[in-house]
């Protein structure tokens, strides 16, 4: 408890300059990781999908006709088909012929759980209950019935078909939605790479042409009234070759590119090289920035610590001719310097999230902006233990004494 008091005398004493040195500390953890975000905000579409991009095989669109997933895993035989799928289905008394129906997407449980997107309200599929015969949904913001999360309501397909749905979640507008070619692609068109797996639904772009969309997961589908022995492939998918040989690959490719996926069938060698160009071209950008930002940190806190040692290098003296030891000068010092990071930590937090909430940012507090953050806190708390010992071993209380 003295060390503490001891450390907030200190504070109070140069009350001014310790404000400049919290405002200057903060700015540094602040900006380290909003890099830290800016970095994963290009891996971050990548991974999801990194074992497909780094197989044998083909990414496809399938969005010019709806084809039967039994037929297509019969043409590509040994090959395997990841995909979401389509149907057509109304919402409570919706007309089918001239009402606006959403393109109900189904998809399989590695589509669910590789992307989950940001949701206005509720949950993403992957947090479903148990399937007890009400089929979950998730729908797009601002859709034409006005659905909303925890609303029942009725599908029915073009035979008169109908099950009892409810809304799980709805999805945050202008998100990137997986494989969901039906929606306007905006930026990312055909960059052949691993962005082509993304789609955006924007409901200012899409609702004037009555286009919006209800999420379904494959294995409620599959065990539904609708299901009848098949599923409709609909928007991109994967068609892996991997344990064929090159030429057997190149076959499925002709067979894709001819009949089923003639507009885009991409070997996935290409869609992984060019991945990879686009990730080295956005990280040549940031590391050197990065490094910069790494040797300002440390320059920063061996500066700062050693101002602060210097600016107490007196009471350290009286401290020292009290019977102190200059270890305990060191632990003084030390506390000292964690409450500055404490109030530091704080203000770069509450800065992060008021421009993660306020703004168009990709800034995020996930696992490794927190460790980016802890690091330059422990390296600042590090030269604050150390820099101490050494000054102060050093000089002498009575010089020390004499020369202020």
């Amino acid at each position: 408890m003295l060390f503490f008091k001891s450390a907030l005398k200190q504070l109070k004493m140069n009350l001014f300059m310790n404000i400049l040195i919290v405002i200057q500390l903060a700015a540094v953890i602040a900006i380290l990781s909003a890099l830290v975000s800016l970095i994963e905000s290009r891996l971050e579409f990548y991974i999801p999908f990194k074992d497909e991009f780094s197989s044998q095989g083909y990414l496809c669109n399938f969005d010019l006709m709806v084809y039967s997933d039994t037929e297509v895993k019969e043409q590509i035989g040994e090959a395997t088909l990841e995909c979401s799928y389509w149907d057509n289905l109304a919402v409570n008394e919706q007309d089918l012929e001239n009402d606006p129906i959403a393109t109900t997407y189904i998809y399989s449980d590695r589509y669910i759980e590789a992307y989950t997107p940001s949701m206005e309200s509720g949950e993403w599929l992957n947090k479903q209950t148990e399937y007890s015969g009400v089929l979950h949904a998730v729908v797009t913001p601002n859709n034409p019935m006005n659905l909303k999360t925890g609303d029942e309501f009725t599908l029915t397909d073009s035979l008169g078909t109908s099950q009892q749905a409810v809304v799980i979640g709805v999805v945050e507008d202008n998100q990137y939605t997986v494989g969901a070619s039906f929606y306007n692609q905006t930026d990312l068109w055909n960059r052949n790479n691993f962005y082509d797996m993304y789609y955006t639904y924007n409901s200012e772009v899409e609702l004037p042409y009555g286009s919006w969309g209800i999420y379904l997961t494959e294995e409620e589908y599959r065990n539904s009234n609708f299901y009848s022995g098949s599923l409709q492939i609909y928007g991109m998918a994967f068609v892996l070759t991997d344990g064929m040989s090159r030429a057997e690959s190149e076959q499925i490719g002709s067979i894709l590119t001819a009949n089923y996926s003639t507009l885009y069938t991409k070997d996935l060698s290409e869609i992984n090289s060019n991945s990879f160009d686009f990730i080295k071209e956005q990280l040549y950008i940031l590391l050197p920035i990065a490094l910069c930002i790494f040797f300002l940190t440390m320059i920063t806190s061996i500066s700062v610590v050693s101002i602060s040692v210097s600016s107490q290098l007196k009471t350290y003296a009286v401290y020292y001719i009290c019977g102190a030891k200059w270890s305990s000068c060191s632990v003084i010092s030390f506390i000292y310097s964690l409450i500055i990071c404490v109030a530091s930590g704080i203000i770069s937090i509450v800065a992060l999230l008021l421009l993660k909430n306020k703004t168009e940012t990709v800034i995020s507090l996930g696992l490794w902006e927190w460790a980016v953050m802890s690091a330059a806190a422990l390296l600042y708390l590090v030269f604050s233990a150390v820099i101490p010992l050494l000054i102060t071993h050093a000089s002498q209380p009575k010089e020390i004494l004499k020369k202020e």
